[in-house]
């Protein structure tokens, strides 16, 4: 997954419910592709932090992962519904910058109602892989 890896790349994947500490990026100039990208930070010792997230939204590697996985799929699970009853997907990103968010690269590929890129088992297989890039340094 090209989102997910150690290349220090940003990336606009967006979350949602912690709005009230959700900062809002302002466009600079041409740069403006970048607003609601945050920086993919490396791998190593992923399974070490405490929390996940630029503003620590998920206190497990499983949460996030779960995240990645239904963001699209199962968009109920992660944003609020507006009084119509529909899903407010990135709401905390202004509207004039949703296209800037990743749905081309797996697992945002994904509809609602499709099957998440990732089942249970597979979750927990990539946290197990993920263990393996420990490197000694920090303490659980």
């Amino acid at each position: 997954m090209t989102s997910l890896s150690t290349a220090f790349q940003a990336n606009t994947i967006r979350y949602s419910p912690a709005r009230p500490n959700s900062p809002r990026r302002k466009p600079e100039g041409s740069r403006s592709f970048l607003c609601g990208a945050f920086r993919v930070p490396s791998l190593r010792n992923v399974t070490l932090r405490q929390v996940y997230f630029h503003n620590g939204r998920y206190r497990s590697l499983k949460d996030a992962l779960n995240f990645y996985v239904q963001r699209d799929t199962h968009p109920e699970r992660w944003y609020p519904r507006r009084a119509d009853g529909s899903i407010e997907k990135f709401d905390d990103l202004p509207a004039r910058w949703h296209a800037n968010v990743n749905r081309k690269e797996v697992p945002y590929d994904r509809q609602p109602g499709q099957t998440p890129a990732l089942d249970e088992r597979e979750i927990d297989d990539v946290i197990a892989f993920l263990a393996t890039l420990e490197d000694g340094w920090g303490a659980r």
